[in-house]
């Protein structure tokens, strides 16, 4: 009721592109959780590894996680991801020409 009642007062609100955006998004990490869950536990498990080796292992299964995470995005598509690549462009080129 308060989302129609704000609809007709301010206007359109993009509801289907934030939805849109929130269920690529939600795919993507549940792709992420997936690999890292499956990625980690194989890890583990294969090579019984010392405290400081699981250390790397969780570390190498984080940077893997991010990559997925970033890929699944840019295969969907997702706006703010390519907003942000351009966001982090401009900032690298601004500091090169400082």
């Amino acid at each position: 009721i308060l989302l129609h009642h704000l609809r007709k007062k301010i206007g359109n609100l993009g509801l289907k592109a934030m939805t849109q955006s929130s269920v690529k998004t939600l795919i993507s990490s549940i792709i992420m959780g997936v690999v890292v869950y499956l990625v980690y536990n194989y890890s583990v498990a294969a090579f019984n590894p010392s405290r400081f080796v699981e250390l790397i292992f969780v570390l190498l299964t984080v940077l893997i996680g991010i990559t997925v995470y970033i890929a699944a995005l840019y295969i969907f598509k997702v706006e703010e991801l390519h907003f942000a690549i351009e966001y982090a462009k401009r900032q690298i080129t601004e500091r090169k020409n400082k």
